[in-house]
């Protein structure tokens, strides 16, 4: 099994949409998943958004081959549409201090 970092949204504790997942960098370095115009094939509504939208974000490691993967922040960036048309985003961000 490569390693991965892997992030799923959740309606509170219900999974809902798709899992992105990306091979680590081989160094230090930043992991993007999903983007501007990617709903994760969810349904994304501004209640959801605003209410109990969860992101569980984690990282598999390569076992057979000795991969250790580690996690020290992560970033969410929320992209809307304003009822004016507007685009906005929003990033909220975790240290995890590891």
């Amino acid at each position: 099994m490569a390693a991965s970092i892997n992030a799923k949204l959740y309606d509170g504790v219900t999974e809902i949409g798709a899992v992105r997942s990306a091979a680590p960098p081989g160094t230090l370095g930043d992991v993007n998943l999903g983007g501007a115009s990617d709903l994760w094939g969810a349904a994304l509504t501004s209640a959801l958004v605003n209410g109990s939208l969860r992101v569980g974000v984690y990282a598999a490691a390569d076992l057979l081959n000795d991969y250790d993967v580690d996690v020290d922040s992560i970033g969410v960036t929320v992209h809307y549409t304003e009822p004016s048309g507007t685009r906005r985003s929003i990033t909220l961000g975790l240290g995890l201090g590891l």
